[in-house]
């Protein structure tokens, strides 16, 4: 059970999110409930295209399960397999719950509208069940469906899990005016206050950097902006919604190409923006390439913006690597960087909310 100053990120399992979360306090892993999304890509195989065989699929699950344990623990955690090939979803689940129960891990499997009568069941049947429970994921055109209330419950039924103990998630995907504002759409959810917890998740990081020319920038984070609106008219709300968000990343997932050019930019969030730090593509011809970072990364810890070394693990990261430059870092290691910051600051925020 957590209130409306609960942080629920949204991570895609890869390596830059998992040592994001491993980076985190103690004090500060109390304080969020990841949403980790299994990526398809370890389940494809890369010359066919086809999905694996089932006992690679178990190799794979074994390690993410493991992979869970190291870098969470034993916390709560959302799984979301809606990324996924619709006909490894089912397995992919039960083996993953199954697996983190013997392994003591809080796993919490996330069921949506549209999944089938095999998938439900499976939850349905799934050990410690009630304890557990479940969450349910809507997106905005579902909470909008004149029928909503007919098919939660019908959903509710066939998984056989009480309101009180499924997590209630709306998410808006990529943020824009045109979508419904969720004052309007809080007098549309069934049983409002009997769902263990309520959380609303939008995304507005840009899909690329394409847009941005070389240098620094600032871009928005209209996500956060818009839940802080929505809790300041409170009064409005017959319940306060907690936050949630991508973090750093685009909300609708694409597998990158394989050595994708990609630029040697820092992302870093500030109180209402994120801070973008342009680099040139790592393999253009005469680039800089990966020593773009460390002085990206200098021009970065002199900015206003900048919380200081000591703020977080992702803070240190970005000033010691700027004060030297014998070592570049990788996309991977700054992504990582940059979400561990970032989680960091939505935590303060939240934290410093007046009741």
């Amino acid at each position: 059970m957590f209130d409306y100053k609960h942080y629920v990120p949204v991570l895609r399992w890869k390596q830059s999110e998992w040592l994001a979360l491993r980076e985190l306090t103690d004090v500060q892993r109390k304080e969020i409930t990841p949403l980790i999304e299994i990526v398809p890509v370890k389940f494809v195989d890369k010359e066919t295209k086809e999905i694996k065989k089932e006992n690679c699929i178990k190799e794979e699950l074994n390690k993410i399960v493991n992979g869970i344990r190291k870098n969470w623990g034993e916390a709560r955690a959302f799984i979301d397999v809606h990324l996924l090939d619709v006909t490894i979803r089912t397995f992919v689940m039960k083996e993953i719950i199954v697996a983190g129960n013997n392994l003591n891990l809080h796993l919490i499997p996330v069921i949506h509208l549209n999944y089938s009568k095999e998938y439900l069941d499976m939850v349905s049947n799934l050990p410690n069940k009630n304890q557990g429970g479940a969450c349910l994921r809507l997106n905005i055109e579902e909470v909008s469906d004149v029928s909503l209330i007919d098919k939660v419950e019908i959903l509710i039924d066939i998984v056989g899990i009480k309101h009180h103990n499924i997590d209630l998630i709306v998410d808006y995907k990529l943020i824009n005016e045109s979508q419904p504002k969720f004052n309007y759409l809080i007098q549309i959810i069934p049983s409002l206050r009997e769902w263990r917890t309520l959380t609303v998740i939008r995304g507005a990081f840009p899909k690329d950097l394409s847009g941005f020319e070389l240098g620094e920038h600032l871009h928005p984070r209209q996500d956060w902006q818009c839940w802080l609106k929505e809790v300041a008219s409170s009064s409005l709300l017959d319940r306060l919604p907690a936050f949630g968000d991508y973090t750093i990343q685009y909300p609708i997932y694409s597998e990158p190409p394989e050595r994708a050019n990609v630029s040697a930019s820092i992302r870093y969030a500030s109180d209402s923006a994120w801070v973008i730090m342009r680099g040139e593509g790592l393999f253009h011809d005469n680039s800089p390439g990966h020593a773009q970072y460390p002085a990206n990364a200098l021009l970065l810890s002199v900015r206003d913006e900048f919380c200081g070394e000591k703020f977080s693990f992702g803070d240190k990261y970005i000033y010691e690597m700027g004060q030297q430059n014998k070592k570049y870092g990788n996309p991977m290691s700054w992504l990582k960087a940059g979400i561990n910051h970032h989680i960091t600051l939505v935590i303060y925020q939240l934290s410093n909310l007046s009741d």
